[in-house]
């Protein structure tokens, strides 16, 4: 629990919040879990408008689940088991669609492999012929900012 409200209140420095309690999942997004953790020193702060949630009938495009998820740190093993050929394939096609600079950071693990870029990466790798478990350098649970 103490650690969970540092990391809230380092999150909430520089992490969009929403104030919105009318919000049927205020319960259950980051966002709003965060503002009560804004320094109050903090003159600006960036937020969710309530009103523009509503006018959206309710869907927001900036709810966050509060629930951990699995990431994946690291891809230096990644193309150890998979054919060369294969590999070379399933490479090119996470650089073309990352960039390098992204495709690097999550191979390196500077940046982490959330549930919908593993998806993805998951769906490269079958359209390529590879439908064998994926190898990341570390498994962890985490909330999916």
């Amino acid at each position: 629990m103490e650690n969970e409200k540092k990391l809230f209140s380092e999150k909430a420095e520089t992490y969009l919040v929403c104030n919105n309690d009318e919000c049927t999942r205020a319960g259950q997004c980051l966002r709003r879990m965060l503002a009560p953790y804004v320094p109050k020193t903090r003159r600006i702060v960036e937020c969710v408008n309530a009103d523009f949630v509503k006018a959206q009938n309710g869907r927001c495009d900036y709810f966050r689940s509060a629930e951990p998820v699995v990431m994946h740190k690291g891809m230096t093993r990644f193309y150890d088991a998979i054919p060369e050929r294969t590999a070379k394939a399933i490479r090119f096609e996470l650089i073309r669609h990352f960039g390098s600079s992204t495709y690097y950071r999550l191979r390196n693990g500077q940046r982490l492999v959330t549930p919908d870029v593993l998806r993805f990466i998951t769906t490269v790798c079958t359209n390529n012929g590879w439908n064998e478990e994926l190898a990341f350098d570390e498994e962890r649970v985490e909330f999916n900012w």
